[in-house]
């Protein structure tokens, strides 16, 4: 799975096969298809819900995506390819190749860290090879800086990738063999619940945030950039 993965973000030397089928495009394309398929299953009950109880209930034409890790690499790919999708967040996720190629078109928040935490992960709890990290910071960045539109990136120096998840919430002592970051995972949450929310209620709802005009005012440890 991870070659094929892989093959989604830049080209192998061989091509990984999938039943004996070359996948040139690795697998991240057909997971975004699974995303457009929601969409039409949600546009479809909106249309006609046999119960009665969704019919004309969904708003289908503000539809937000977001993801991380994988989950982010995957909905990154479908918001390049959906125009139905109209805002994306995407977390601690390299872009594929046609992310690279292509780019997104719509308002998107990207969050990750800096080099130096991605580092001192790797020496706590391993993984993180210097091109994995290249790879990341350099088509996130790329992703952002090419936006057309509203766009938001946001570093959280501290913060190993597996804080984006609730995995410290379950298991406390994850930080005793270096699973987890410096900052407490209440406050970690607590960044990403607050981005993402301001996020989306700009972005799908319309409405006007002064905290993403200056968020350093509430999370002076972040590092911030934005384009409108």
């Amino acid at each position: 799975m991870q070659t094929l993965i892989h093959q989604s973000l830049e080209d192998l030397p061989v091509i990984p096969k999938l039943n004996g089928v070359e996948m040139k495009g690795g697998i991240i394309p057909y997971f975004a298809q699974d995303i457009s398929f929601v969409i039409d299953c949600l546009q479809e009950i909106n249309k006609n819900d046999s119960l009665k109880i969704l019919t004309n209930v969904i708003d289908t034409n503000r539809v937000g995506v977001f993801g991380v890790s994988l989950g982010g690499i995957v909905v990154a790919e479908a918001a390049a390819k959906d125009n139905r999708i109209k805002a994306c967040l995407i977390m601690e996720s390299p872009m594929t190749k046609y992310v690279m190629k292509y780019g997104l078109k719509i308002p998107t928040m990207i969050m990750t860290r800096d080099a130096e935490t991605m580092r001192i992960e790797r020496e706590k709890f391993g993984g993180w090879t210097e091109k994995d990290i290249q790879q990341h910071l350099y088509t996130m960045t790329n992703t952002y800086e090419r936006l057309p539109t509203d766009g938001y990136f946001i570093q959280i120096p501290g913060m190993f990738h597996v804080d984006y998840l609730d995995v410290p919430l379950w298991l406390p002592y994850g930080k005793y063999f270096g699973l987890t970051g410096s900052i407490e995972t209440k406050k970690v949450h607590n960044i990403i619940n607050t981005f993402s929310i301001k996020f989306f209620d700009k972005e799908l709802e319309g409405r006007k945030s002064d905290f993403l005009n200056n968020p350093q005012k509430i999370f002076s440890n972040i590092i911030y950039k934005k384009k409108l």
